[in-house]
């Protein structure tokens, strides 16, 4: 299982990968649905956690990104939520 970090925009995302100790660099990610599903079908497996700070664009991310294997952390300064479905 690696920990996958999104600093998200409103236009793109950096994605990284936290897999045994090593930081490891997944890319620039438009924030667009099909780019999006397309980066997640090739970058994360079904186990990977994923985290994000919480903004506009976070339910959207939930929607795609969260499945019955996959966390998602969404996290700000004073609150943390943990999504599965």
């Amino acid at each position: 299982m690696r920990t996958i970090g999104m600093d998200t925009h409103c236009v793109a995302a950096d994605v990284v990968a936290l897999q045994d100790g090593t930081l490891i660099r997944l890319g620039h990610v438009p924030m667009l649905k099909d780019c999006l599903r397309t980066s997640e079908q090739r970058e994360l497996s079904h186990d990977d956690y994923v985290v994000t700070k919480i903004t506009g664009n976070a339910a959207s991310l939930a929607d795609l990104l969260v499945t019955p294997d996959r966390y998602l952390q969404l996290t700000n300064a004073d609150q943390s939520q943990l999504c599965r479905k």
